[in-house]
């Protein structure tokens, strides 16, 4: 019985750190995905057309997001894992 528990808390252990790897990396995709749609929301606004100062803003705040997109490495996650359906 003692050993069948320290097997079991060696298995715990082990891959534990597994599970949080994961975790983790389904995270940065959500928030990966979150990021890819508001860029492409800002892109359906800027074709659908505005002022000038509004088109200014939305292309200042796109590229906002895309700076974020490339600085949490988004750009390396497959676009398989990106995509919303």
């Amino acid at each position: 019985m003692l050993r069948i528990s320290s097997l079991l808390l060696f298995l715990a252990l082990a891959f534990s750190p597994a599970v949080k790897v994961l975790s983790q990396s389904q995270s940065a995709i959500e928030e990966c995905k979150a990021l890819k749609e508001r860029i492409e929301d800002y892109d359906d606004l800027r074709k659908e057309g505005g002022s000038a100062s509004q088109m200014d803003r939305w292309r200042r705040a796109r590229n906002e997001l895309e700076a974020e997109f490339h600085d949490k490495n988004c750009h390396k996650i497959s676009t398989r894992l990106l995509r919303t359906n």
